[in-house]
């Protein structure tokens, strides 16, 4: 993997100042030119923020079984990307599997994005959108010569266009016409426009292929400035988290879980916002509070106390939570971790540690929450390429390699696993306690499709366990409760 601009953190980070102006970055066959990763930005701030703006970056020769991408910003709500250019002095993608190994622009979970006047010359995906993407801005972008012009995976980057103007993107292209195309986690997307509703009008957003829908809407004129920032005060976004009415059609419960931690975070770090929309309902206030009491409220806590070197009470908070979800458990798991490595300044992970955080590493974010982008920068790897989830990854493999949860649940003195393997795999099983620490491990490679195991060694309470192929696909991550 090469990178010439690389600014990570392990954790989601409130900054000061991020900007990244005017590099020219050549000779980047694979790889990211310019890389950003969990860089919190703040609502209204021109500074505060990921700034990427007036880079050139030339993807030279790409080879095309590894992925490349211009520019790729992960976990980064409020980025900015404006007049950047990515592209390539020749050739042209002539098939969707090239195409999702050559990006311009890829932006992953962050929401509140700008991206304005970038040119993204002869890419697979001009510019290509992952997940929880609300409240996002695509203003004056050209996208010449590509295959996919946007390209969306399970995304939701709210309506494109305003009362007045449509956003005056363009697609200009001779080999294939998917301007919008990929898959919505909503029901549908208003993308506006001007000019004729045709094929030959590059400011039209269709022809597409997207799932469920785009709607194209008409208006007379387009914007000609980009926006100093996302809209102060994103209402609609912020009343439909607030209202549960975001009509989620892949993986709903996960998307919701990150709407509500930004929505969370939003106003954790603009108290004064809060208090406007407060004002107006009441239901803001309320639901902001019972945030601040679930566990995306403790585990901000936690990212704080982590952030400031209170380490002693981070662990004994983090070890407190009782995980509900898997997104939550991976949380949990990567917060162990690094209090017990690289917060004592040691920096090599032991056998377990790696195995755990290269399982959640692995995982898609959207299933896996932002504890994955965590455990990718603390293991060093970009496993970018998310089009799939982990939960559709497995569907494609269960038939073969499949495991139940275990039970009873809670367990006395002997628990069972059901289980169906094929010729040589074998799944490693690995207990955990509250705090994260391997109390038990069990390897199985048999053909007798059930797992029985003695839980007389284990002491009363709760256990976190996971079950991993032998290739490090997660099959299970659950809980077990063990009562004597």
């Amino acid at each position: 993997m090469k990178i010439k601009l690389l600014i990570q953190n392990v954790f989601s980070t409130l900054i000061t100042m991020l900007k990244m102006d005017a590099n020219t970055i050549t000779n980047n066959p694979y790889g990211n030119g310019i890389w950003v990763t969990n860089v919190v930005g703040l609502l209204g701030s021109s500074t505060q923020r990921a700034t990427i703006t007036n880079n050139t970056v030339y993807i030279n020769s790409p080879n095309l079984a590894q992925v490349s991408n211009g520019i790729l910003v992960q976990n980064s709500n409020y980025a900015y990307l404006k007049t950047n250019v990515v592209s390539r002095a020749t050739g042209m993608i002539t098939n969707g599997t090239d195409a999702l190994n050559l990006n311009g622009i890829y932006v992953q979970t962050s929401p509140s994005t700008v991206l304005c006047s970038n040119t993204l010359r002869r890419m697979g995906c001009g510019i290509r959108l992952y997940g929880v993407m609300e409240n996002t801005i695509l203003q004056l972008n050209g996208m010449l010569n590509y295959y996919y012009g946007v390209r969306l995976d399970n995304a939701d980057i709210s309506t494109q266009g305003d009362g007045t103007y449509a956003w005056g993107n363009t697609w200009d292209n001779t080999i294939a016409n998917n301007r919008v195309q990929g898959t919505l986690s909503v029901s549908s997307l208003s993308w506006h426009y001007t000019g004729n509703p045709n094929p030959t009008n590059i400011l039209y957003p269709a022809p597409n292929s997207v799932s469920p829908l785009i709607i194209p809407v008409y208006k007379l004129s387009n914007v000609t400035n980009c926006p100093l920032m996302a809209p102060l005060a994103p209402a609609p976004q912020y009343n439909a988290i607030v209202n549960d009415s975001n009509n989620y059609i892949l993986a709903p419960e996960e998307n919701k879980y990150w709407s509500k931690q930004f929505f969370y975070n939003d106003m954790l770090h603009n108290p004064s916002l809060l208090n406007s929309l407060a004002s107006n309902n009441s239901n803001y206030q309320s639901f902001y509070n019972t945030l601040d009491v679930s566990n995306i409220g403790a585990f901000a806590r936690v990212n704080a106390m982590i952030l400031a070197e209170n380490y002693t009470d981070a662990e004994t908070l983090n070890a407190s939570i009782v995980p509900q979800n898997t997104l939550e458990q991976n949380r949990q798991m990567v917060n162990v971790i690094y209090l017990n490595s690289w917060a004592k300044r040691r920096f090599e992970f032991t056998n377990d540690e790696h195995a755990n955080l290269q399982a959640i590493a692995l995982q898609d974010p959207i299933l896996g929450g932002d504890a994955v982008y965590s455990a990718r920068v603390m293991l060093r790897i970009s496993p970018i390429n998310n089009a799939s989830s982990r939960r559709m990854d497995q569907n494609t493999t269960t038939s073969i390699n499949s495991v139940g949860s275990i039970y009873p649940n809670p367990a006395k003195d002997m628990a069972y696993l059901d289980y169906s393997l094929s010729e040589g795999q074998t799944v490693y099983l690995y207990f955990y306690n509250t705090m994260g620490t391997p109390v038990k491990s069990f390897t199985i490679n048999s053909q007798n499709n059930r797992f029985e195991f003695s839980t007389k060694d284990f002491k009363t309470g709760l256990y976190f366990y996971r079950i991993i192929l032998n290739n490090n696909q997660l099959l299970e991550s659950n809980k077990l409760i063990i009562i004597k």
